[in-house]
């Protein structure tokens, strides 16, 4: 079974978390790495995250700061695509009724967006570079994440499912980390494809919705995909952090100063650090995965 770990939108924090990463997430799964990200010209392509990548699918945002490019670009891809635009809306029927319900495009833009939008942009080089043939397994992770313990070995994680952490929902479902198949990565993937080719009726859909947010719209896509059944949850294992002098696209969280980082979200920092403190209740890392991930969906 080959597993690419799909590190998406940036290469941040490689300072705090790369050693975990490699340790923890890569090497644990025997996997390849694939940076999907955005750079500009000061990027440091030195960067290990970067180093360590089999593929790198890079998007220029030197020149496209508002991602205002991003969506014609892709748009327009879906077109050529396509045959399905006849009687459909322009796309930007969804990004002014998205605005008025969140009340400034900025705030939709950073949080939302661009990674909506990286997802798509990792489906359109996967299917050009043909890892569907070459891969069973996709993890996508962020590269700000730290992992303490190590991730769930694969065969412990049913294929037939798309699997998330369990928590941080928002009302939606949990976007900062999953693990895909062949069967189930592309109607994970599709959302901005689907906003193009199923225009009509999603903006009839989702203009009845209020106060969209990343997990509400990956819930949603779930949804009109017919595949929201085939959720299930593994324990929160990692948390997300911020050098005391990086940067980030949205907030910076809460600062540790036993850890001498942010904590962006404070209540996965606390459910990691549950799952750390029980493991040495286990004789062995898949003993407590098979427990916890059972706990984790119950009904």
């Amino acid at each position: 079974m080959k597993t690419l770990v799909v590190v998406l939108c940036q290469t941040r924090a490689h300072e705090l978390t790369f050693s975990r990463f490699k340790k923890n997430v890569v090497d644990v799964l025997d996997a390849d790495v694939c940076v999907c990200i955005g750079v500009t010209k000061d990027y440091d392509y030195t960067n290990p995250f970067y180093q360590l990548a089999k593929y790198h699918f890079i998007y220029d945002e030197e020149n496209d700061p508002t991602f205002q490019t991003s969506a014609e670009y892709s748009y327009q891809y879906e077109k050529m695509c396509s045959q399905a635009f006849a009687n459909d809306r322009h796309y930007t029927e969804f990004f002014n009724l998205i605005d008025r319900m969140n009340n400034q495009r900025y705030n939709f833009i950073i949080s939302t967006y661009i990674h909506i939008f990286f997802l798509w942009f990792f489906q359109k080089n996967m299917k050009e570079h043909g890892l569907l043939w070459l891969y069973d397994r996709f993890i996508i992770v962020r590269s700000d994440a730290a992992y303490d313990i190590p991730f769930p070995s694969m065969e412990l994680l049913d294929p037939s499912f798309i699997w998330i952490p369990n928590g941080e929902d928002y009302g939606g479902i949990c976007d900062r980390s999953v693990v895909l198949s062949k069967a189930t990565i592309e109607p994970y993937l599709n959302i901005l494809q689907n906003f193009y080719l199923r225009s009509n009726e999603f903006y009839l859909k989702i203009s009845k919705k209020n106060n969209l947010n990343m997990e509400k719209i990956l819930l949603f896509n779930l949804e009109q995909n017919g595949i929201l059944d085939y959720v299930q949850r593994f324990p929160y294992i990692m948390y997300h952090v911020a050098a005391k002098d990086g940067v980030s696209r949205w907030a910076m969280g809460n600062y540790h100063s036993d850890l001498d980082c942010f904590v962006k979200y404070e209540e996965e920092y606390v459910m990691a650090m549950h799952y750390k403190s029980i493991l040495m209740n286990y004789s062995t890392i898949d003993e407590f995965y098979k427990e916890e991930i059972t706990n984790c969906n119950r009904i």
